[in-house]
C-alpha cells in the first residue's frame, strides 16, 4: 500500500521533511489507516507550531487522507457580552497576523477581558504587535479595539487568550469601533468610575444638608470623595453652600432645575452638577474653602470645573441663567451674550402680574423708546423710572414703597408724572444707556432726555418728595423735545 519512491520524493519536497522520515512514515502508516498520525498532523497540533512545520504536517495530513476536521470553534458561554451589543454606528473589521520571534515571546498588548471577546487596553512598545503596527500603519491596533477571534477560536475569551499565549503564529480578527460609539463607551466607563467614587463612605457625623428631590440630577459630595470626583469627571458645576444659609436654600431649587435644563441641551461634553455642604463641620476635615484652594468667602459659591481647573461664576440666580452660562462655556460661546438671551426670553418682571400698570408700568426694550422717549400726544409728563433686579432683596422690599409713592404722586399731579420700572438685570442695555450701574436706582426722564438720578433713596415719602422736585424743575407747558 506504500506509494512509489517517486511519491516519497514529492512528499518530502512539499512537506520539507527529511526524505528517510517521509519514506518511513508512508511505509509504516498506510493512507487512511492511522488515526494516531492523523491526530499528530491535525490542526489542533499544527496551529501552535512555526509556519514551516505547519505546512509540512498539513501536507502529510492531506496525503494520509485523514478525515476532514471540524472548524475549531469553542462553545460560547452562557453569560455573554456580545462584541456588537449596544453599538449603533458603523465599525470596521480587519485581520492581523502576528509572528512571535521565539516561543514564549509576549504578544505585546494588555487586554480588558470580557466573556466572549477581549479589548485592547494598552499597546506595548515591543513585541509582535508593535512590529505589526510599524509595518501596517493602516491596520495598526490600538486602545479600544476588540479582538473577536484568535486562530479561529471564538466565543470564549479565556480560550482565546490561551490560544494567543501558546501559539507561535497568531491570526486575530479585530473589530474597530466608530468614533461615536467610542464616545458613548468612554462616557459609560466614566459613569462607572464615578459611581464607585460616590459610594465612598462620608465622614462620621455628616448631616443631610439641603436634601435633593428624588428626580434630581445633582450629586451630593463630601470631604472624602470630592477630590476624586472632580478629578475623574470631565466637567462639573459645583455649588458650595452652608445648610444654614437662607440664600442657599432659596437658590437650591433653581440649581436643581438648572441641572435638568443642561441635561436637555445634549452637550458634547459630559457635564454634571454637584453640591457640597461647606457649612457642616464634618466636611472641614478636607477644607476645600481654604484660600489656597477655592477661597470660599460667602455662600453660595459656584464654580465650573473643567479638566481639574476651576473657574468661579457669580450673580446667576435662575435656572435659565445657570444653564445658559454652562451651555455657552461647553460650546465655546460668549456666556454674557447667552445669559442675556436667556433673560430676554424669560423676562422676569417684578411689577407685572400683581401691580396695576397705571400705577407702575414694567418697561421692556422693544417698547421703551416709543413709550418714554417719543414725542406723542399725552407724553408731556415726567417719567420716574426705578431700575431694579427681581433677585435683589432690597428691591423687593422697596416694591410696596414705590407703589405707595406712585399712588400719592398720581393724586397730586395726575398724568403729568408717571411711574415705571425696568429690570436692569434682565435688560442691562436699558440701564447702561442712562448710566445706571446698580440697583435699586431711580432716574427721571422728560421730553426724550434723562433728567436726574435720585439721591437719598428711602421709603415712599422720599420718592414722593423727589418726584415733586423733578416735576417742578423739569415740567413745562410746551416742552422742547
Amino acid at each position: 500500500t506504500a506509494p512509489p519512491l517517486t511519491g516519497a520524493f514529492a512528499m518530502a519536497k512539499s512537506s520539507r521533511l527529511p526524505l528517510p522520515l517521509v519514506a518511513f512514515l508512508l511505509l509504516a502508516f498506510p493512507r487512511g489507516g492511522c488515526s494516531v498520525l492523523c491526530t499528530v498532523t491535525g490542526e489542533g497540533v499544527r496551529r501552535s507550531l512555526p509556519k514551516g512545520w505547519r505546512d509540512a504536517l498539513r501536507a502529510l495530513n492531506a496525503y494520509l487522507a485523514c478525515p476532514t476536521e471540524p472548524e475549531v470553534t469553542l462553545r460560547r458561554l452562557d453569560s455573554q457580552e456580545d462584541y456588537l451589543e449596544g453599538l449603533e454606528y458603523p465599525a470596521s473589521l480587519f485581520r492581523v497576523d502576528l509572528a512571535k520571534q521565539e516561543v514564549g515571546e509576549k504578544i505585546g498588548f494588555d487586554i480588558s477581558r470580557k466573556t466572549d471577546y477581549f479589548e485592547v487596553s494598552k499597546v506595548q512598545e515591543t513585541g509582535p504587535l508593535a512590529r505589526w503596527n510599524e509595518a501596517k500603519p493602516s491596520k495598526a491596533v490600538g486602545r479600544g479595539d476588540r479582538v473577536i477571534e484568535v486562530n479561529r477560536v471564538v466565543g470564549n475569551s479565556t480560550d482565546m487568550v490561551e490560544e494567543m499565549r501558546r501559539s507561535v503564529n497568531v491570526s486575530l480578527k479585530v473589530l474597530r469601533l466608530g468614533a461615536e460609539d467610542r464616545k458613548v463607551l468612554d462616557r459609560r466607563r466614566e459613569e462607572k468610575e464615578l459611581r464607585k467614587v460616590l459610594r465612598i463612605a462620608p465622614p462620621p457625623g455628616l448631616g443631610r444638608g439641603i436634601v435633593e428631590p428624588s428626580d434630581s440630577k445633582v450629586v451630593t459630595l463630601h470631604s472624602r470623595n470630592i477630590d476624586q470626583y472632580l478629578a475623574k469627571q470631565p466637567v462639573t458645576v459645583l455649588m458650595v453652600y452652608a445648610n444654614w444659609c437662607g440664600h442657599c436654600r432659596e437658590m437650591a431649587p433653581e440649581y436643581t432645575r438648572a441641572a435638568l435644563l443642561v441635561e436637555k441641551l445634549s452637550l458634547q461634553q459630559n457635564v454634571k452638577f454637584a453640591k457640597y455642604d461647606h457649612g457642616d463641620e464634618a466636611n472641614r476635615e478636607n477644607d476645600i474653602g481654604d484660600p489656597s484652594r477655592l477661597n470660599i468667602t460667602s455662600y453660595p459659591a459656584c464654580f465650573l470645573f473643567t479638566g481639574g481647573i476651576h473657574e468661579p461664576f457669580y450673580g446667576l440666580e435662575t435656572a435659565e441663567e445657570i444653564a445658559a452660562y454652562v451651555g455657552a462655556k461647553a460650546r465655546g460661546q460668549d456666556p454674557e451674550t447667552e445669559i442675556k438671551r436667556a433673560l430676554l426670553k424669560l423676562r422676569p418682571m417684578m411689577y407685572r402680574g400683581d401691580t396695576d400698570p397705571k400705577k407702575v408700568l414694567d418697561l421692556e426694550p422693544e417698547s421703551f423708546d416709543d413709550t418714554v422717549l417719543k414725542n406723542y400726544s399725552g407724553n408731556n409728563r415726567v417719567w420716574i423710572i426705578e431700575y431694579y433686579s427681581d433677585k435683589c432683596p432690597f428691591c423687593r422690599s422697596l416694591k410696596p414703597e414705590y407703589i405707595k409713592a406712585s399712588e400719592k404722586v398720581q393724586k397730586q399731579f395726575g398724568p403729568a408724572v408717571r411711574f415705571a420700572a425696568v429690570n436692569s438685570r434682565a435688560f442691562s442695555d436699558l440701564a447702561e444707556r442712562f448710566g445706571v450701574t446698580s440697583y435699586p436706582w431711580i432716574i427721571s426722564v422728560y421730553a426724550g432726555r434723562k433728567g436726574h438720578d435720585m439721591a437719598g433713596l428711602g421709603g415712599a415719602d422720599s420718592i414722593v418728595n423727589w418726584a415733586d422736585h423733578e416735576h417742578r424743575k423739569l415740567w413745562k407747558e410746551k416742552p422742547s423735545w
